[in-house]
């Protein structure tokens, strides 16, 4: 009796298995559960500019250059012609761009492209600029101050040269250009600089090598 009853028992768990592995196979056994996901952004706004402009004046060597008396001191002749009146003008003679194109950021030969990132969608981006108030190097100084320095800036669109006046740079920051922040990415500035030196003619320029410092900031506004 004890043999049929223990039999009896290991037919029953037997069948009982097979049916449970039955309904595994065909999926009548099922459950689900779900799990939130959240993908938080903040809020950026970042800037990239070329490492260096330089203004070398042996590039603009000219001498015996003149003009009339009185006239206009031409841009980019140096020494300046003696008796001409006015300011004098030059151009950046190198950009140095290696680490926008090390990030994949284009930058065309002779200009100096801003590039702005903003991920904000609203309100306004304001860019400005500020020039250190003093040149260093060797010796008393190139003979002008670093507001002679200027720059001019594009309208943020995409190879836009720049358009907007040249304006001197200051010590304080100033709003250099305001753009519509539209959480559009990188967009590419076009900048401009120059040397605008008074009374070209009789500007000291001391020889030597001078450097100062442009920072850009971008202020969401």
């Amino acid at each position: 009796m004890k043999t049929k009853t223990f039999l009896a028992l290991i037919l029953g768990f037997t069948a009982a298995a097979a049916f449970a592995q039955a309904d595994l196979r065909t999926g009548a056994q099922r459950t689900q559960a779900s799990v939130r996901i959240t993908v938080t952004i903040p809020g950026v706004v970042a800037l990239e500019v070329p490492d260096e402009v330089v203004f070398d004046l042996s590039d603009y060597l000219k001498a015996g250059a003149t003009v009339r008396p009185g006239e206009p001191c031409p841009d980019n002749v140096f020494p300046p012609p003696p008796g001409c009146s006015g300011s004098v003008r030059f151009t950046p003679t190198a950009v140095k761009t290696s680490s926008l194109e090390s990030k994949g950021l284009a930058a065309e030969p002779g200009e100096s492209p801003l590039y702005l990132f903003s991920n904000a969608a609203g309100g306004t981006l304001d860019v400005k600029a500020s020039v250190e108030p003093a040149w260093s190097g060797a010796g008393p100084g190139p003979g002008f101050p670093t507001s002679a320095l200027r720059v001019q800036a594009g309208t943020g669109e995409a190879k836009a040269r720049p358009s907007a006046p040249a304006r001197p740079l200051a010590s304080a920051p100033e709003t250099l250009l305001s753009l519509p922040a539209r959480g559009e990415g990188w967009k590419r500035v076009a900048l401009a600089f120059d040397l605008l030196i008074p009374d070209g003619a009789s500007a000291r320029f001391q020889e030597g090598t001078y450097t100062t410092v442009v920072t850009f900031t971008a202020v969401k506004a």
